[in-house]
């Protein structure tokens, strides 16, 4: 539920535990004062994910020595495992004793705090609209569309931030080159998973050149991540390329131009700008033909094909080599 059903809920009867997720930290604090004022106590124990489960236990099952009210409040809850918050939220329930969370949002709490049937609360900020519309304008341009509860996700999931957004969306287009519809299901999996990552790092150290390293570390890609740095590599390139062709119309590029094609991080832009202006044309032409040519290598089952492709786009920027 949202802050507005929260306060309705909280005039009927106060439950025994609030878990407040999110990233509105005003939101999570209206909700405590809000509790305390219900409660009748302002007696607030402080805790968070350092304290051991025996500790929060001890304090959640015990009285104060000159009252019996008290909310024992755990910052930072994500950081417990769901075997230690499910520990936690076996405590024996009295009508003395609230127990509140703060817990930034993860797709891995949500299902938690479902099954836990625990009263939760959704702290985010007021829906960004216009965020949502460049997103589906991005996406439309790539051919895609995404459903409002994979955009709801999405924005959850990149805590309101328009960079965490925008690397949001860069990653669900590489990992869904071949889908036109992006489910909430697709927006979460690029949260939790560790391979979304490892494409971008992977991607980038392909551009550095060297071989020997691309060849162990590709062992480590599963099919998604493969497919997925196949598909972030094509997008670059063809950025590139867009700025090769400012250059040679003579205008000057710089960190802003390759941010304007969706190259946001600043260290990623400046490395754009500096291969662009340090490799010819026909070197990116040419690692841009052989991403193409390896996707349809893929798909038909061609044995080393990401390898190979890896060994040779490198060759173009470095030491290259053989796979």
């Amino acid at each position: 539920m949202y802050i507005d059903a929260f306060k309705q809920q909280l005039k009927r009867s106060i439950e025994p535990v609030y878990i407040f997720i999110g990233a509105d930290d005003g939101c999570k604090n209206e909700g405590l004062a809000l509790i305390s004022t219900a409660l009748g106590s302002s007696n607030i124990i402080r805790m968070d994910s350092t304290s051991s489960t025996g500790d929060i236990l001890s304090e959640l099952n015990s009285q104060l020595l000159f009252s019996d009210k008290k909310i024992v409040l755990i910052n930072d809850a994500e950081g417990f495992k769901d075997a230690e918050l499910t520990s936690i939220l076996s405590y024996s329930k009295n009508a003395g004793t609230a127990l509140v969370m703060f817990c930034a949002w993860s797709a891995r709490l949500k299902k938690f705090i479902a099954s836990s049937k625990s009263a939760s609360i959704d702290c985010f900020k007021p829906f960004p609209w216009k965020t949502a519309a460049n997103v589906r304008a991005r996406l439309a341009k790539e051919g895609k569309k995404i459903d409002d509860s994979a955009m709801s996700a999405l924005i959850e999931i990149s805590r309101n931030s328009s960079v965490d957004v925008d690397l949001n969306v860069s990653k669900l287009i590489s990992f869904k080159a071949d889908s036109h519809i992006i489910t909430r299901e697709d927006v979460e999996k690029i949260s939790t998973s560790r391979e979304t990552d490892s494409v971008f790092e992977f991607t980038w150290q392909m551009l550095n050149g060297n071989a020997s390293a691309l060849v162990k570390k590709a062992e480590k890609l599963n099919t998604d991540g493969e497919i997925g740095c196949l598909g972030y590599a094509r997008g670059l390139f063809e950025k590139f390329l867009t700025l090769k062709q400012s250059l040679r119309e003579n205008k000057s590029i710089d960190i802003s131009d390759a941010k304007a094609l969706g190259i946001y991080d600043k260290n990623q832009a400046e490395s754009a700008v500096k291969l662009v202006k340090d490799t010819s044309e026909n070197a990116l032409i040419e690692a841009y033909k052989t991403i193409l040519e390896t996707y349809e290598n893929y798909k038909s089952g061609i044995p080393g094909a990401f390898a190979n492709a890896a060994v040779r786009i490198s060759g173009l920027f470095g030491k290259g080599g053989k796979a």
